[in-house]
C-alpha cells in the first residue's frame, strides 16, 4: 500500500496547485463588472478564499485528530488518487480554454461571447467537475470524518454556484445561453457529444500517422512473426526458445483430444488427470498447466489431431488457424485486408498461444455473412457452432432476439441441441462434471495465480482495479456490461440489409466489452468491425482508432503486470481505448 505521508503529500500537492493557479488568473483577469454578486472583488476575493481554505483545513485537521482516520485500502487510495490527477489535468485543461474569460466572480463574459470549445463543448461547468473529481479521491485517498464532510460541502457549494452562474448568464445572454445550456450539461457529458469529439481527436491522429506510418503495424507485425517461427522452429522438443510449451493452450486441447480417444472421455475435467498426461507429452520437463474448460463436445475436433505427434498436430492447428484469418476478409469483402488482421496483436497471439480466436472470428464472419443474404436459420446454426465460448454468443443472440429474427435464434437454439447431444455422446459423467466445474468459472479470475491480467473486458476491468472489493467489482462489472447493452440498442441501426453490417459491428463490439471472461487473444474478434465499418474514402478516424487499439492492446496487459507488482490495482488500459474507439467509430443511433 502507498505510503500515507506520501499519499497526503500527493493531495495537499494537487489541492495547493489548485489554488496557486487560481491566484495567478485572479491577478491576471482583467477587471470586470461585476453582476449578481455583493462579494468582494479581484484579490480580495481570492484572499478571503484562501483565507476560508486554510480555516476549513485547520478545522478538518482538528477533527481529525479527534475522532481518527478511516482505513483506507490500496486500491481506494489508487482509485482516488487517479480521481485527482484527472481532477487536476481537468482543470488545466478547462482554464486553459478559458484564458483571460475566467474569473472569480459570478459574471457575464465582458465580450458577451461563450467558450464552446475543448471541455466547454462536452460540459458547461468542467472546472466544477475538476473540483468534485479532486474532493471524491481526496476522500478516498485519505479516508476519514473530515475529509468525506469537505468533499459534500464542497459538492453542496458547487450545485448552489452552478445555479447561480446559469441564471446570471442566461439573463445577460439570453437565447445564445439557453440554446448552449440545451445542446450542453452541466457536468456529465452525453455520449454522443463525447462521441463527435473523441472522433474529431482519433481523426487528427489518423491524419498524423498518414498512409506511410500505418504500414509500421505491418512491419511490427512482420517481426513477431518472424521471431516467433524462429523461436518454434529452432525450440528444443516440444518448448520453443524461451522454455514455454509451443502452443501453450492448444496443449489442453490436445491433452482433451487423448482423453476422449484413450476411453477416458468420463475424467474429460479431472485436472490432476490433465497435468498428468500433458506432463507425459510433453516429457516431464515442464512445471506449467494449461486447464480443459471447453464444453466437453469441443474435445471431439481434435481426438484425430490427438493420433498425431504433438508438434505435427500443433503445426495442422496453426495452418487451420491461417487459413481463417485469410478467409474472414474475404467474407466481408475485403480480401486485401488480410496482412493487418495477422498483423494484429491479437489475432498474432491466438495463434501463438494456440488458441481458437481465429476459428471465432470466421464463424462470427460467416454469420454476418449469411445475415446478409437472407438465410437467418444458417446464420443462427452458424453462430451456435460458436457456443464453445458461450460467452461470445450471448450478445449478438440477444440481438438477434430483440430484433425478433426467429429463425436466427431458432438456429442458434438448434445448434445448442445438437452439440449438447454431442457432449452427451462424448460422456454424460463429462457432461456433468462440466456443469459443475462452470459454476467455478466466475470465481476463477481472483484464484491466486490466474491470468486475470491478460483479461480485456469491464468486468475483468473492476477486479483488476478493485481487487480487495470483489462484491463492490462485480457490481461495478454488471452495471457497466448492462449499460454497454443499452449503448448497444441506442447505436445500432434499425435492422436493414443496408445497414446490417453497422448493427452486426456494434454487436460484436459490445460482445467484447460486456464479456465476463475474455483474453487478450479473443479481442481478433475486433478485427470483424473494422473490416464490415471501415470506409473506402476518409478512413482517419478508423486509422487513428485502429493505432490506438494496437498500442494498448501490445502495452495493457504489461502495465496490468507492473502495477500489480507495485501497489496490487492495476489499470486495464485497452478497456477504455476500446470502448472509446467504438463510441466514437460507431455512433448511429436508431431511427
Amino acid at each position: 500500500m502507498p505510503d500515507g505521508a506520501v499519499v497526503d503529500a500527493l493531495l495537499a500537492g494537487a489541492w495547493l496547485g489548485l489554488g496557486a493557479d487560481v491566484a495567478r488568473a485572479a491577478r491576471r483577469a482583467p477587471a470586470r463588472a461585476v453582476a449578481s454578486t455583493r462579494l468582494p472583488t479581484g484579490p480580495a476575493r481570492v484572499a478571503a478564499g484562501l483565507l476560508l481554505l486554510a480555516a476549513a483545513l485547520a478545522c478538518g485537521t482538528a477533527l481529525e485528530r479527534r475522532v481518527g482516520r478511516w482505513g483506507a485500502s490500496t486500491d481506494l487510495v489508487v482509485v482516488g488518487l487517479a480521481l485527482v490527477a484527472a481532477g487536476v489535468a481537468l482543470h488545466i485543461a478547462a482554464r486553459r480554454v478559458l484564458g483571460p474569460a475566467w474569473s472569480s466572480a459570478i459574471e457575464a463574459p465582458a465580450d458577451g461571447r461563450l467558450v464552446e470549445r475543448g471541455p466547454y463543448a462536452l460540459l458547461r461547468h468542467p472546472l466544477y467537475l475538476a473540483v468534485l473529481l479532486l474532493a471524491a479521491g481526496s476522500t478516498l485517498a485519505h479516508p476519514s470524518l473530515a475529509t468525506a464532510c469537505a468533499a459534500i460541502g464542497l459538492a453542496a457549494g458547487v450545485a448552489v454556484k452552478i445555479r447561480l452562474e446559469d441564471a446570471t448568464l442566461a439573463a445577460a445572454l439570453g437565447g445564445a445561453w439557453r440554446t448552449y445550456a440545451a445542446r450542453v450539461p452541466a457536468l456529465v457529458p452525453r455520449a454522443s457529444a463525447l462521441g463527435t469529439t473523441l472522433g474529431a481527436g482519433l481523426r487528427r491522429l489518423g491524419r498524423a500517422l498518414g498512409p506511410q506510418r500505418r504500414r509500421y503495424a505491418l512491419w511490427l507485425g512482420a517481426m513477431l512473426w518472424a521471431g516467433w517461427l524462429v523461436s518454434v522452429a529452432v525450440g528444443p522438443g516440444p518448448f520453443d526458445l524461451a522454455g514455454e510449451v509451443k502452443g501453450a493452450d492448444f496443449l489442453e486441447f490436445y491433452t482433451a483430444g487423448r482423453l476422449v480417444l484413450s476411453g477416458r472421455a468420463e475424467r474429460l475435467y479431472d485436472l490432476p488427470l490433465q497435468a498428468q498426461v500433458e506432463h507425459a507429452i510433453t516429457g516431464g520437463e515442464w512445471r506449467g498447466f494449461h486447464g480443459f474448460l471447453n464444453p466437453p463436445f469441443f474435445a471431439l475436433p481434435f481426438v484425430p489431431l490427438a493420433l498425431l505427434p504433438y508438434r505435427v498436430a500443433f503445426a495442422c492447428w496453426t495452418v487451420l488457424g491461417v487459413v481463417l484469418a485469410l478467409a474472414t476478409p474475404r467474407l466481408t469483402g475485403r480480401p486485401r485486408a488480410w496482412p493487418w488482421v495477422l498483423a494484429f496483436v491479437p489475432a498474432f497471439a491466438s495463434v501463438s498461444f494456440g488458441q481458437n480466436a481465429l476459428p471465432s472470428l470466421f464463424l462470427l464472419a460467416g454469420t454476418h455473412a449469411l445475415l446478409v443474404r437472407g438465410r437467418d436459420g444458417s446464420a443462427g446454426l452458424v453462430l451456435g457452432l460458436l457456443l464453445y465460448k458461450p460467452q461470445l454468443v450471448g450478445v449478438v443472440a440477444l440481438a438477434l432476439l430483440l430484433e425478433r429474427r426467429w429463425r436466427a435464434v431458432a438456429g442458434v437454439a438448434a445448434s445448442g441441441a445438437a452439440l449438447t447431444v454431442a457432449a452427451l455422446a462424448v460422456s454424460p459423467a463429462a457432461v456433468v462434471a462440466w456443469t459443475r466445474l462452470g459454476r467455478t468459472l466466475v470465481a476463477m479470475p481472483t484464484f491466486a495465480g490466474f491470468p486475470t491480467w491478460n483479461m480485456h473486458s469491464l468486468p475483468a476491468f473492476f477486479l483488476l482495479l478493485l481487487p480487495s472489493h470483489e462484491p463492490a467489482a462485480r457490481i461495478l462489472g454488471a452495471l457497466a456490461s448492462i449499460a454497454v447493452l443499452v449503448w448497444m440498442r441506442r447505436t445500432q441501426p434499425r435492422y436493414a440489409p443496408a445497414t446490417l453490417s453497422r448493427w452486426f459491428a456494434v454487436a460484436v463490439a459490445a460482445t467484447v466489452l460486456a464479456s465476463p471472461h475474455l483474453f487478450l487473444y479473443d479481442l481478433t474478434l475486433l478485427v470483424l468491425p473494422a473490416l464490415l465499418c471501415w470506409p473506402a474514402t476518409d478512413d482517419d478516424a478508423w486509422a487513428g482508432g485502429a493505432a490506438l487499439v494496437w498500442v494498448a492492446t501490445v502495452f495493457s496487459g504489461p502495465i496490468v503486470r507492473a502495477m500489480q507488482t507495485l501497489v496490487g490495482p492495476a489499470f486495464q488500459l485497452s478497456v477504455p481505448v476500446i470502448l472509446a474507439v467504438a463510441a466514437a467509430l460507431l455512433p448511429r443511433e436508431r431511427d
